[in-house]
């Protein structure tokens, strides 16, 4: 493996082992590199330049890697400023396998990682974007592409309205811990589902500049993946258009607004309907997150049917303690629906087998799928709520436990337009 050298006040002369014998531009320097060689960047270099082409190792899993390098003890250094510099309608499109560590990036339009296969990763670095519709965009229509961030501020100088991020192929976006900055007008949207099949990941993020929608996932042609984990929100921000795919989903849990407050413990939005936490309406004596009881709430629309397509709680994972008989409970409130066995069941899945981890499942709906439906058990335990008409009903189901061992349930509501509180302390009797 050898080191290929770029700094600015380099004499350009290959193949760039020293500093002082240097690549004067980044395209000098990639294209100097060989299969397994690294490409040390000096942290005081200063490069201006027009729409460009950077083409990285195109070998799976085997990554050209880029560092931030002060000169004169060769050691890591992030840089303080732009190493980098586009203007205008220009762009700069990576592509193929590389790392960046500490690397500073100024870039008018776009940001493109394109083509298969690519994947990029930025560590501790800065990416900022000046032009209005300046934007990351990943993947193209006719291929794919990944884009990780890691503790990375990514800086929109002189924002417009488009999306920020366009995952404009099949597109996996990565982004973990750093900072989004944004001056001039407000983003509609932050990440765009773009044309296809997409994955986003962001987690431990600080989005506190952001104040519009951070996910479009409402194109009916492409299923969209999108979790929010951790970090930091403001409380204003929508976390997502109305969801328009079967497969598409919104996730978020853990994540706080600027002033310390929970905005999202457990949250999901799919095509079914919403499920979060619920602090105000919740089982007298049911869960609690250690500090606050809980619910769960259940809000399905109006593309649920009876039976065939359903809302879902998260999986509610517990354990049960010995073999034999049992009986698994699950608590459910409603504002005067009474719900059937066709509009809202109970799934457990249990060990069953005494020799091994082989598991079950049992559920609680409708058995005779073309029967006539029954109402679910009545209830008498008490709730602490503010509903009009509350009706309290039970999820039951007996199977035979032949280990001890951990089981999981969940919660399957199929009646359109309801609003339904979930206890999620399943109860073993």
């Amino acid at each position: 493996m050898a080191i290929v050298h770029c700094w600015s006040g380099g004499s350009n002369t290959a193949p760039h082992e020293t500093w002082a014998k240097a690549a004067t531009t980044l395209a000098t320097a990639v294209t100097a590199l060989g299969a397994t060689d690294d490409l040390w960047l000096a942290d005081d270099h200063t490069e201006t330049t027009g729409t460009t082409t950077y083409t990285f190792s195109a070998t799976v899993g085997v990554y050209h890697k880029v560092f931030s390098v002060e000169r004169t003890g060769s050691t890591y250094s992030k840089a303080s400023a732009s190493q980098w510099t586009s203007s205008g309608l220009t762009n700069c499109t990576f592509t193929g396998y590389v790392k960046l560590y500490g690397v500073f990036f100024t870039v008018g339009n776009q940001f493109i990682a394109q083509t298969s296969p690519t994947r990029v990763e930025f560590h501790d670095s800065k990416i900022q974007l000046t032009r209005s519709s300046g934007e990351i965009q990943t993947g193209s229509t006719s291929s794919g592409a990944t884009f990780k961030l890691f503790d990375t501020e990514v800086f929109f100088s002189n924002s417009g309205t488009s999306a920020k991020f366009d995952c404009n192929g099949i597109t996996d976006y990565h982004w973990k811990g750093g900072l989004l900055s944004i001056t001039g007008t407000q983003p509609t949207v932050l990440f765009n589902d773009g044309s296809r099949y997409n994955e986003v990941l962001i987690e431990d993020v600080d989005l506190s500049a952001f104040t519009g929608t951070l996910f479009t996932v409402s194109d009916a042609n492409v299923s969209s993946k999108c979790r929010l984990y951790g970090g930091i929100i403001s409380s204003s921000v929508t976390l997502a258009t109305a969801v328009g795919h079967p497969d598409s989903w919104v996730k978020a849990s853990g994540v706080d607004d600027t002033t310390g407050n929970n905005i999202y413990r457990q949250h999901f939005e799919g095509y079914y309907g919403v499920v979060s936490d619920d602090d105000a309406t919740y089982l007298t004596a049911g869960a609690s997150d250690g500090s606050d009881n809980i619910s769960f709430k259940m809000v399905s629309n109006a593309n649920t049917q009876e039976i065939s397509t359903a809302l879902e709680t998260p999986m509610i994972s517990g354990w049960v303690d010995s073999t034999g008989s049992k009986t698994f409970t699950v608590e459910i409130l409603t504002d005067n629906v009474t719900l059937q066995d066709d509009e809202i069941w109970l799934e457990v899945y249990y060990l069953n087998a005494s020799a091994n981890t082989g598991r079950a499942a049992i559920r609680d709906r409708i058995t005779d799928l073309v029967g006539s439906p029954a109402n679910q058990a009545t209830s008498t335990e008490a709730w602490t709520e503010a509903l009009g008409t509350p009706v309290k009903q039970k999820l039951t189901v007996t199977a035979t436990v032949n280990r001890v061992g951990p089981f999981k349930a969940r919660v399957f509501l199929a009646k359109a337009s309801t609003t339904v509180y979930i206890d999620p302390l399943v109860v073993i009797s």
